[in-house]
């Protein structure tokens, strides 16, 4: 009897959401609200960013100010992977017998840890940093410092996570903090290993953070030549100094105790760097810039809308020999496709998945080195 894949393709639609979200940590952590309608690759989304308001006394007769408006950014939907695998006629026959969710299993979790990193990789826009390079988080002042840190750059105190790479869970899951699991009611730090909820954040491990890294040989001996920067500026003219200025470097400036990041690279010649958050102080001609060292052990502290995740379904082809449906994931708004067709006398099963990524709020995340 024909094995009927029509009524097959929704289950294992299902099976794959659940398969995503076992392999994606960041995608329910961040900012996915973005909309559901059916795009393309390349298509943008805005994102309005809202700007501070004011309170002023009320004069009566005297209208609001409307001086400050809203800005935005925008999340391209750059990135449209598929992971996919081919059936011969008999394994489609045994497909009741787990051969095709083993398979498609493998697929899914290639797709899930692409988007994943595409998030982690959004690190590199952070300039706020907490810890020592080499040194493994293991104490309380690393969650109460990038605590610390998220309320000076005034990160609303709801919706704060920190994501821990492999080394720094285990350090701090030693810990009292989170031991003493009964205290809190949350036993399942004990018996699951969950890190739960603690001083205001909530605790995740992912073990594609320990694929993070850095160049150790950070730049140095840079130094500014410009003798007119203004409090606000985002370049600088620099002196060329040792090793290449990376996208991500973090430094401070001599007389400045405010951490800033490179925003575009450049050579170890003479030239302008761009930089993020603006200048906080008139920094002198000839102040030497301080670069950090390897962040490549990093552990991310941050607000849900410091990271925006946009996840577009795909347009479902109909006819043309092709079986197609798409499913959104509810709790990670992820849109998975899957497309079963047949050429050259085997099966294809495709999953694919569109998808943009954006740090949106900088000022609202901190990278924990270790």
């Amino acid at each position: 009897m024909a094995h009927d894949l029509t009524n097959y393709v929704p289950e294992t639609l299902k099976m794959g959401m659940m398969g995503l979200r076992e392999e994606c940590i960041m995608p329910s952590l961040v900012n996915t609200d973005y909309g559901s309608e059916v795009a393309a690759k390349g298509d943008n989304i805005d994102v309005p960013i809202p700007s501070a308001v004011p309170a002023s006394n009320v004069t009566p007769g005297t209208p609001i100010s409307s001086d400050f408006s809203p800005t935005k950014r925008t999340i391209s939907l750059s990135n449209w992977k598929e992971a996919g695998f081919t059936l011969s006629d008999k394994q489609l026959k045994e497909v009741e017998n787990g051969v095709l969710p083993m398979q498609a299993y493998e697929a899914i979790k290639s797709i899930g840890n692409a988007v994943n990193e595409s998030i982690l990789a959004l690190h590199t826009s952070l300039y706020s940093t907490w810890g020592t390079s080499g040194t493994t988080p293991d104490a309380v002042e690393d969650v109460t410092n990038p605590r610390k840190l998220l309320n000076g750059q005034l990160a609303p105190k709801r919706d704060r996570r920190i994501v821990w790479n492999s080394d720094a869970e285990a350090k701090m899951l030693e810990l009292s903090l989170f031991t003493a699991a009964n205290q809190r009611g949350q036993a399942t730090t004990l018996t699951e290993g969950q890190m739960g909820r603690v001083l205001g954040f909530d605790h995740y491990s992912d073990q594609a953070m320990d694929d993070i890294s850095f160049d150790s040989n950070p730049p140095s001996l840079w130094d500014v030549n410009q003798a007119d920067v203004a409090v606000g500026d985002t370049t600088v003219v620099l002196d060329g100094g040792t090793n290449d200025i990376k996208v991500g470097d973090v430094f401070t400036v001599a007389g400045d105790t405010q951490q800033y990041v490179a925003t575009a690279a450049l050579a170890a010649v003479a030239g302008t760097l761009s930089f993020f958050p603006a200048a906080k102080v008139a920094w002198a001609n000839a102040a030497e810039l301080t670069f950090f060292g390897d962040l490549a052990a990093t552990s991310l502290a941050f607000h849900r809308d410091c990271f925006s995740l946009a996840v577009r379904p795909l347009e479902t082809p109909s006819g043309l020999g092709v079986l197609a449906q798409t499913i959104v994931d509810p709790q990670s708004k992820l849109a998975l496709r899957l497309e079963i067709s047949r050429p050259h006398k085997q099966t294809v099963w495709s999953y694919d998945i569109l998808w943009g990524t954006l740090c949106t709020r900088p000022e609202f995340g901190v990278r924990i080195a270790g």
